[in-house]
């Protein structure tokens, strides 16, 4: 769930500093299929209620924008970018956003 939050967060803000066009169409990799269906509404958040609730507000906040599409693949897989993905969602922290491409300010001025 914190991986699908910090995401759609990262497209938010690449869209307010204009770096996504809006109605951009958006695909989402995700090895979960439980968030996949959180984040769509399909399941009820029956744990971690309020982050479920927010990273499907936030996912339908940008679908306001864009044209997201959320894909299911296998996790530790060797997908490509899979391995990545899972590095940096288990980073977590300090320093991670300057791996993932944005920093603190944008962030910011975005929320």
């Amino acid at each position: 769930l914190s991986a699908a939050i910090r995401l759609t967060i990262e497209i938010l803000t690449l869209g307010r500093l204009q770096e996504i066009a809006e109605g951009a169409r958006i695909k989402c990799f995700f090895d979960s299929q439980y968030v996949i269906s959180l984040i769509s509404g399909k399941t009820e958040p029956k744990t971690n209620i309020a982050l479920a609730l927010l990273a499907r507000h936030l996912w339908r906040v940008a679908e306001g924008y864009f044209q997201m599409e959320a894909k299911w693949i296998t996790g530790h897989s060797e997908v490509a970018g899979n391995e990545r993905a899972d590095y940096l969602s288990n980073k977590g922290g300090e320093g991670a956003r300057e791996h993932a491409g944005y920093d603190e300010k944008s962030l910011e001025e975005t929320l």
